[in-house]
């Protein structure tokens, strides 16, 4: 039992590790300097990688809870249920950036 404890705990860190915030502190720099259509353009194109960089994790996450939910016991159940949460995490994420990119749109 304290094998499966603790491999869940591993498992669990593993997974939360993947879809960690996206790194949007980097995106800082370029929106202070936003001058120009360009400039507004450009991160139009970083927050839509960012979406996608996301929806390929969330896609990633959908995947595996199909593998724990064809392998029914109870650790793959806890196993399945934080992969969906953090797809779940990772399409809002990729949502969020979408809308991010829509509303630096020039013209948009």
């Amino acid at each position: 039992m304290k094998r499966h404890v603790q491999g869940l705990l591993i498992i669990g860190i593993l997974l939360m590790a993947g879809c960690a915030p996206l790194p949007t502190c980097t995106m800082e720099p370029a929106i202070e300097h936003t001058r120009t259509g360009s400039d507004q353009e450009a991160l139009v194109s970083r927050y839509e990688q960012e979406a996608r960089m996301a929806h390929e994790k969330a896609e990633q996450y959908w995947k595996t809870v199909e593998r724990y939910t064809r392998h029914r016991n109870k650790v793959n159940a806890t196993l399945a249920s934080h992969a969906d949460r953090l797809a779940r995490e990772c399409e809002k994420a990729a949502e969020e950036n979408r809308a991010l990119a829509k509303s630096h749109r020039v013209g948009g």
